[in-house]
C-alpha cells in the first residue's frame, strides 16, 4: 500500500513535469529517485530504502548504490515491496561524513552526495523521575550535532515500536531541547492518559528522507514528507538520512 501510493504521488509529479515531445510521440527519458539511510543504536544497524523510476516505470534494471553497497531490487525479506534495500548488522557502517548514492541506467548516471553525522543521544528527560501523574508533558533535551538540518521528537508505547501508531513532531531548528505535550500520552479517546511505559527517541534529520519508505524502518513514523532536495539534469527526487538517538523511557500512571 506505500508502494502504491508512493506512484500515484509521482506518476502526477511526472505527468506535469515530463521532458516536451519531440514531435515522433517520444520524450527524453526523466529520472526520479526517493530514499532513506536510517542509522538505528537500538537495533544496532544501518539500513538503506529508495526507489527509483524512469518515466513513471519502475525498472529492476536500474542500479542504486552507496558507495560500494548495491542496493537489492524487491527484497522480499523488506516489508516494501519494489524497493531497493541495503542492511548492515552495525550501526556504525557508514563513518560519519559525506557518502555518495550513486544512480544509474544503462548509459545514465547521477550521483547525489548525503552527508551521515556523528550519532546524537538524549541528554536529559524531565521528570527526572520518570513518572508522569495523569495529563502532563515532559522536556526532553539532546545534543545537537553540525551537518543536521532538523530534529523529530517520538513517542510511542513500549510494547507499540514499530507499528506505525505513536506520537511525533518537527522540533524548532537549532533548538537542542522539547516539551512533550500531554496529548502524546493520551489514550485513543483523546482525553484519558494512557497508563504504561514509553520509549522516547530523537531522530536527527539530514536532508529530505522519504516518510513513506522510513514508516517501515523507525519506531514512530515521521510527521510528514520534507520538500525534495534532488535537482539535477533529468534526475528529481528526495533522499536523507535519520539517525534515531538511544531510547530513553518514561512511565504514565494515574493520579491517585
Amino acid at each position: 500500500m506505500l508502494v502504491l501510493t508512493l506512484l500515484v504521488a509521482l506518476a502526477a509529479w511526472l505527468g506535469c513535469n515530463s521532458a516536451p515531445g519531440t514531435g515522433n510521440g517520444t520524450i527524453v527519458n526523466d529520472y526520479y529517485l526517493v530514499g532513506v539511510v536510517v542509522v538505528d543504536p537500538n537495533l544496532d544497524s544501518t539500513r538503506v530504502s529508495a526507489i527509483g523510476l524512469r518515466n513513471d516505470t519502475l525498472l529492476a534494471s536500474i542500479e542504486i548504490a552507496v558507495e560500494s553497497d548495491t542496493l537489492v531490487y524487491d527484497d522480499t525479506l523488506f516489508a516494501v515491496d519494489s524497493s531497493w534495500f541495503f542492511a548492515a548488522d552495525t550501526a556504525r557502517h557508514f563513518t560519519p561524513g559525506t557518502h555518495q548514492i550513486n544512480f544509474a541506467d544503462d548509459d545514465f548516471s547521477r550521483s547525489v552526495s548525503q552527508l551521515v553525522p556523528d550519532a546524537i543521544s538524549i541528554t536529559s528527560l524531565a521528570p527526572f523521575n520518570r513518572l508522569i501523574q495523569g495529563n502532563e508533558s515532559a522536556t526532553i533535551e539532546w545534543n545537537g550535532r553540525e551537518g543536521y538540518t532538523s530534529y523529530v521528537v517520538a513517542v510511542i508505547k513500549a510494547d507499540s515500536a514499530f507499528t506505525g501508531r505513536g506520537w511525533c513532531s518537527y522540533s524548532q531548528t537549532f533548538v537542542n531541547a522539547a516539551t512533550v505535550p500531554p496529548d502524546a500520552f493520551l489514550g485513543s479517546d483523546g482525553l484519558n492518559p494512557d497508563t504504561g511505559l514509553y520509549n522516547l527517541y530523537i531522530y536527527g534529520i539530514v536532508g529530505s528522507p522519504d516518510s513513506a519508505l522510513s514508516s517501515a524502518l523507525l519506531p514512530v513514523d515521521l510527521p510528514s514528507q520534507l520538500t525534495d532536495n534532488v535537482s539535477q539534469q533529468r534526475l528529481r527526487g528526495h533522499f536523507g538520512a535519520v539517525s534515531v538517538s538511544l531510547l530513553d523511557t518514561i512511565r504514565v500512571v494515574q493520579q491517585p
